[in-house]
């Protein structure tokens, strides 16, 4: 149902944002998006989020992608408040436990 890879990322299981957006299927921007929920939920740099030195665009207009803690992605899908959500929720919740079972990356 899902298609998104959980990574670590200096130790902390996180989640790419852009695919996040796109799995809850959020009308808005991303970056609009992003940026509104980190100020509303003071959510904290280096935290629950990432900017990975490898996102920075080389060309065009300059973009950063930004990584999400599996702890703030499951805030995330939660404030959607709609079944898409709930499932990515869900979702989450049986990745992290298959993940400290085996102990890497996990896809379903």
């Amino acid at each position: 149902m899902f298609d998104i890879e959980i990574k670590e990322f200096k130790t902390i299981q996180v989640v790419d944002s852009i695919l996040l957006h796109k799995m809850l299927e959020v009308k808005s921007n991303h970056r609009i998006w992003i940026e509104r929920r980190i100020f509303n939920y003071d959510f904290e740099l280096g935290e629950d989020y990432f900017y990975p030195k490898e996102s920075v665009k080389k060309v065009g207009r300059p973009s950063k992608n930004i990584l999400v803690s599996l702890d703030m992605a499951k805030e995330l899908a939660m404030l959607e408040n709609n079944d898409i959500g709930k499932a990515t929720r869900k979702y989450f919740i049986k990745a992290e436990k298959h993940l400290h079972a085996v102990g890497h990356c996990y896809r379903c």
